[in-house]
């Protein structure tokens, strides 16, 4: 990644590369381990700097030290977190610079800043009197019918439509006077672009057909931010809180690190399967989420939320993330819980 407000969580995949600049020559410092299934993790520096003409190399080598050192023996040990938490960094920068039989120049990490933000929904490029629009396609839910048409959009402008790390479309090289037009186009289609920040920001994962999953949590997200916008009226078109909802622990819509995560489970309770969820929040301290409750019933989980919500508004915070912080250390309790 190269953006500078690190809108990819570059921390939290396997092998990360952040663009610096090392006394005037352009490359990358690399960060390795991380993963957000459980358990999850931040990924870790490796404090060394690759130049430009060397990245492709690099990323072989990690690739190639991983096949041959990491663990095939469960796939719930497979990933490179695993061998990291083995080995540690040293060793592993040791392997990967064996490998390619050249040492790097170190480049201190901490110097970076890699806090988490997403970019606004109306961004103007580089190039002068040009815009990207984001499409808000809410959970990533989107018909053949809605996708034709930002397909029909998007070919006036340019053969290309990018996808963010939200579920959202992209439609890019929008020139500044044809923004009005593009806006009414996209209300036609009921993608409204003047959408409340935590509309644009809430993500359900996996699809459908994901053995995995208990339910569509793409519907169970859909379904949410439609109750919280009924229940919590002009207050929620302020609100900029990342909601996530994932399937099972493999946190595919990435709750382990959203301000607020719901993950389904199934529990047995006199015989009977009951559909819950598991509600984590993001606290001020860490960019990992937290275990706030568990075993919420389905039809009680939007309500819980809804509560937290209202308790956020009133509590005079100005972040949702230190407020958390005050669930996480208060012991926040909800009765309605299954077991």
């Amino acid at each position: 990644t190269s953006c500078p407000i690190n809108c990819i969580r570059a921390e939290v995949n396997d092998l990360a590369l952040v663009a610096v600049e090392k006394e005037n020559e352009l490359g990358f410092t690399p960060f390795v381990g991380g993963s957000i299934g459980y358990p999850p993790v931040l990924a870790e520096p490796l404090n060394i700097f690759i130049p430009l003409n060397n990245t492709l190399e690099f990323t072989k080598a990690v690739v190639e030290v991983y096949n041959q050192y990491g663990f095939r023996e469960r796939k719930s040990i497979s990933r490179f977190k695993w061998l990291l938490k083995q080995l540690g960094t040293e060793k592993i920068k040791e392997l990967i610079q064996e490998y390619m039989n050249k040492s790097f120049q170190t480049f201190d990490s901490f110097c970076l800043n890699l806090s988490w933000r997403d970019h606004d929904t109306l961004v103007r490029e580089k190039n002068y009197g040009l815009y990207s629009l984001t499409v808000p396609t809410f959970t990533g839910l989107l018909s053949v019918y809605q996708f034709k048409e930002i397909i029909n959009i998007s070919e006036r402008y340019s053969n290309e439509i990018r996808v963010s790390p939200s579920q959202k479309l992209i439609i890019p090289h929008i020139p500044e006077e044809e923004l009005g037009k593009v806006k009414v186009e996209l209300r036609k289609i009921n993608l409204d672009p003047d959408q409340p920040p935590i509309k644009y920001m809430i993500r359900g994962c996996p699809s459908d057909f994901c053995g995995k999953a208990v339910k569509s949590s793409k519907d169970s997200g859909y379904s949410l931010i439609n109750y919280l916008e009924e229940e919590l009226g002009e207050e929620f078109k302020k609100l900029k809180i990342w909601i996530a909802i994932s399937g099972c622990p493999n946190s595919c819509a990435q709750h382990t690190i959203a301000d607020i995560g719901l993950q389904n489970v199934v529990i047995k309770k006199d015989g009977q399967s009951i559909p819950c969820f598991n509600i984590y929040v993001r606290g001020k301290n860490s960019k990992l989420s937290q275990l706030l409750l568990k075993n919420i019933p389905e039809d009680l989980a939007k309500d819980v939320v809804r509560d937290i919500l209202k308790s956020f508004i009133k509590s005079g915070y100005e972040s949702f993330n230190e407020f958390a912080e005050e669930l996480l250390r208060g012991g926040y309790t909800y009765d309605g819980r299954a077991s």
